[in-house]
């Protein structure tokens, strides 16, 4: 297990570093690398840098949290999951406060699951059901950046449980 990774978990270890997350400040986690970002552009650059990745299971579908610790020892507390398949060009976006699922009206859903590896050490791969999916690429990047910005639900997708 990689010493970022104890950063993150439920229970960090006595000597993992203590982020600062401020106001504007977020945790932002995919695979098993995390980094904090202040600014949605920031986030793009990182997601820019990623998106196109191989996954150890050999596609590309991955999963982002994104979300900040409430306090120093306590648990993270994600906000928004972002299942995302670059190749199908389609995101299934979780507001997890609520388990609310964003969509983009125009946007219809892929003809199949997404197949995404979850963002833990163990590297579960999972399938997005292809109705959650109804958001592009793009538009996930900027609702991850927009909560990067505002710390509250994206305003730019609507949302239905």
């Amino acid at each position: 297990m990689s010493d970022k990774w104890s950063e993150w978990t439920d229970e960090p270890s006595a000597d993992a570093p203590t982020p600062d997350y401020g106001p504007g400040h977020v945790g932002v986690w995919c695979d098993v690398d995390g980094r904090n970002v202040s600014t949605a552009a920031e986030l793009d650059a990182w997601v820019k840098e990623r998106l196109w990745t191989f996954m150890p299971y050999g596609g590309r579908g991955q999963v982002w949290l994104v979300g900040s610790r409430l306090k120093e020892g306590s648990p993270h507390s994600w906000a928004l999951e972002v299942a995302v398949d670059p190749e199908v060009d389609r995101a299934a976006v979780t507001w997890l406060p609520t388990g609310q699922h964003g969509s983009e009206p125009s946007v219809s859903a892929p003809d199949e699951p997404l197949v995404v590896q979850q963002t833990d050490p163990d590297y579960h791969v999972v399938e997005i059901p292809a109705e959650q999916a109804r958001v592009t690429v793009e538009v996930a990047t900027r609702a991850m950046g927009e909560y990067v910005e505002t710390g509250e639900r994206p305003a730019c997708l609507g949302w239905a449980t």
